[in-house]
């Protein structure tokens, strides 16, 4: 079960014409899985590859998902509700993967709610950026 934005043209839309987004990528990333695994997901978007993988580690696993967009995290934590995964853990506050601790600015196309940018333009959304590290332990 996947919530998504009806204006979304990318993820949303192929989940309102196939019913799926990336199967084949999910089926091909979920091979190298296996239940007790713990794998880390940078970009996970709105949960369309977040939660075949989550299943693919199980419970007794851990899935790390990686979400900078504001937008896009609140509806991904929605999708992993909507599925029961209670073994995943998000990046809340909205956080980036970097070499450093800092701040980066992001900003997101209009209607286009699955994609977005990131760079050090002024005036854009604050994201903070974390080590993949400091959340793996």
């Amino acid at each position: 079960m996947m919530l998504y934005n009806i204006n979304d043209l990318t993820i949303g839309q192929a989940l309102d014409l196939y019913g799926e987004f990336s199967e084949i990528e999910a089926a091909f990333m979920c091979e190298f899985l296996e239940p007790g695994d713990v794998a880390v997901e940078v970009g996970a978007n709105i949960g369309s590859l977040t939660v075949p993988l989550a299943n693919a580690v199980g419970e007794e696993g851990t899935l790390i998902a990686f979400e900078p967009q504001p937008v896009l995290l609140q509806n991904l934590c929605a999708n992993i509700a909507l599925n029961g995964l209670r073994h995943i853990r998000r990046s809340t506050p909205p956080s980036a993967i970097g070499k450093d601790p800092s701040a980066c600015r992001s900003w997101t196309i209009p209607n286009r709610d699955s994609s977005a940018r990131m760079g050090s333009a002024p005036g854009k959304t604050a994201i903070r950026s974390v080590s993949c590290n400091s959340m793996t332990r």
